[in-house]
């Protein structure tokens, strides 16, 4: 609830981290109110995973957007929703 409480205040700071564990895909247009992230191990593609938020716009520093805390993580054979949640906790 902690990422929650600091999107209400609108008060977070970024933090280094590196990505562990799988490969990534992801597709998000412009425009999109979501992505779509593939997620893959050796063994290949783990899981889809769906995320919905604000359009992505350009800024100064980069690119911006702004998460709705809903995601849907999907099978890979896309058969059935296997987490559907605000933010996903505890995220396989």
């Amino acid at each position: 609830m902690e990422a929650f409480d600091a999107m209400a205040t609108g008060v977070w700071e970024l933090a280094d981290a590196v990505w562990q564990e799988t490969d990534l895909l992801l597709w998000k247009p412009s425009a999109a109110w979501f992505s779509v992230n593939a997620f893959y191990t050796s063994a290949g593609l783990r899981n889809w995973y769906v995320n919905f938020a604000h359009p992505t716009r350009r800024t100064t520093a980069g690119f911006d957007t702004f998460d709705l805390a809903v995601d849907l993580v999907v099978a890979p054979d896309l058969t059935r929703c296997l987490r559907c949640s605000p933010s996903a906790p505890g995220f396989p």
